[in-house]
């Protein structure tokens, strides 16, 4: 393209010198441009930590539709260049309020040509002055059939359904697998449906679960379910289950035997995160948890092993059944473990009589399971003091490297306790504190330890903006101990699942 055509098509003058440095450009081959192409697009379904934090939502990178609207629009040649790149087109995220034409989505599937398609999907509901008539039409069925039409393209499924309706959401699988029938999806490597409870919600028993077709994936990798979307685990083959490395699921009305069965098939795992209940270890406080009741023979008895198993985590909002269902899991080759106790707010821990669940029982299960392999270690919304640690094997404290609490009750003396213990921990290089009220005084006379060798730094993070009081309060702990014992960490910007995103150590 002359120089001439660049400066007539952008409409603003460009200085003689400007021009002599873009030419270049235009010189460049066509694999170098397709390269460049690539790599301007952001990967949003790509990478599920990336999703799961919502990169579109919080606008630091550019939307990919946008990124090939602005390079088709450069010249002719490379118009020709991003037509000719099926890659290019590959990712198809649809989190925008705006009317999308199905056919202007379709096109992008045959712009891909036979390349795997990575689909992000969004309800991003801003109001009903963004929206035309039939949006939710367009967005709750079209969407969805044409994308039950294009699933044998589709390398990467995520679906963000938290803002959904009810109804829409139950209906979204059996709309994407069709009941009755046997849904082949070969390419499919990363299949994630998240649902977060942050609505208003009803008993557990009203959860109706559509029906589902048989999903055979044989190549899947990665699978997420949200609450409400368990039951898809049991309709998947035993092949898709055999070939699983990553599994998140949550179960909001509770474990029911069918589907921890079909958990216990995934044998090929290196990452399980399961979650009875509705917790789904988003760092923001949870809706108000609804009780459910549970008996001994609907729970699993034996234990299942998974040998595999490198990073476990587990997740419960039932004190009763708690330690029964984590009995249920054997992984004897855990390198990160972590163990997430029921919520209870402050108001029933202060004034009305509530405990958290002891730690020692966590500690019994670690012993018990001989987890000799553990080097990263975190305890969510448990009761412990110092002394809790002395129930861990020796070769457990000897190779631990980071120990995350995560809203703990901390006795008073619970640092002064710990020194006993510090001597214990070989390789440990820092211990996070996680949203936990502690005691101030005990918690300077750690800080103010003179013999460095025992010595264990601590890092306090925030789930939310520290109050002023808290602020001072950390700020004079600092003050004591210098910024090499003691870390402060400042509230993250994007609130999202701490696992997933590789926040919890």
């Amino acid at each position: 393209m002359a120089p001439t055509e660049l400066v007539s098509y952008r409409g603003t003058p460009v200085c003689p010198g400007g021009i002599a440095k873009e030419t270049p450009i235009h010189h460049l081959p066509v694999e170098l441009l397709q390269e460049i192409f690539l790599h301007a697009i952001p990967p949003l379904s790509t990478s599920i930590a990336a999703c799961l934090s919502s990169s579109v939502r919080n606008g630091k990178e550019p939307h990919p539709h946008r990124v090939r609207a602005d390079i088709v629009a450069v010249c002719r040649e490379w118009k020709q260049i991003a037509y000719g790149t099926p890659a290019l087109w590959s990712t198809i995220a649809l989190d925008k309020p705006l009317p999308y034409d199905l056919g202007i989505i379709g096109n992008l599937f045959v712009k891909a040509q036979d390349f795997p398609c990575n689909v992000y999907l969004r309800y991003n509901h801003l109001g009903n002055y963004y929206y035309w008539d039939g949006w939710d039409h367009m967005f709750f069925t079209k969407i969805p059939h044409l994308l039950q039409q294009k699933i044998g393209q589709i390398r990467s499924l995520i679906v963000r359904a938290d803002r959904w309706p009810r109804m829409r959401r139950q209906q979204l699988a059996s709309q994407l697998f069709l009941p009755d029938t046997r849904t082949d999806v070969p390419r499919l490597e990363t299949f994630v449906l998240l649902v977060s409870y942050e609505e208003s919600m009803r008993p557990s028993d009203v959860e109706i679960e559509c029906p589902v077709g048989n999903l055979h994936a044989p190549n899947i990798r990665s699978l997420v379910l949200g609450a409400g979307f368990g039951h898809v685990l049991s309709c998947m083959t035993l092949d898709s289950l055999q070939s699983l490395e990553s599994l998140s699921i949550a179960f909001p009305g509770g474990v029911s035997t069918s589907h921890l069965e079909r958990v216990f098939l995934a044998q090929n795992l290196t990452f399980l995160d399961v979650t009875d209940g509705q917790q789904d270890f988003l760092d923001g406080l949870m809706s108000p948890r609804i009780p459910r009741t549970h008996t001994q023979n609907q729970l699993a008895k034996d234990k299942v092993r998974f040998p595999s198993v490198t990073t476990f985590h587990y997740a419960g909002d039932d004190s009763l059944t708690f330690y029964t269902i984590l009995n249920a899991f054997d992984v004897p080759s855990v390198e990160n473990l972590a163990l997430k106790g029921p919520f209870i707010d402050e108001d029933s821990l202060h004034f009305g009589g509530a405990m958290r669940l002891e730690a020692t029982q966590a500690f019994r299960w670690i012993q018990d399971r001989h987890l000799e392999k553990v080097t990263r270690l975190y305890l969510g919304q448990l009761h412990l003091n110092g002394a809790d640690f002395s129930m861990l094997p020796h070769v457990v404290l000897e190779r631990l490297t980071c120990l995350t609490l995560f809203h703990c009750s901390l006795d008073s003396n619970f640092f002064s306790r710990f020194i006993t213990m510090s001597g214990e921990f070989l390789r440990i290089k820092k211990i996070i504190l996680y949203g936990c009220a502690f005691f101030t005084e005990d918690f300077e006379y750690y800080l103010s330890l003179t013999e460095e060798k025992h010595f264990i730094p601590i890092e306090i993070r925030f789930t939310r903006r520290p109050s002023k009081e808290e602020a001072d309060k950390v700020t004079r702990l600092q003050t004591v101990g210098g910024n090499e014992r003691l870390a402060i960490e400042p509230v993250p910007e994007v609130r999202g699942f701490i696992f997933a995103a590789g926040k919890i150590f």
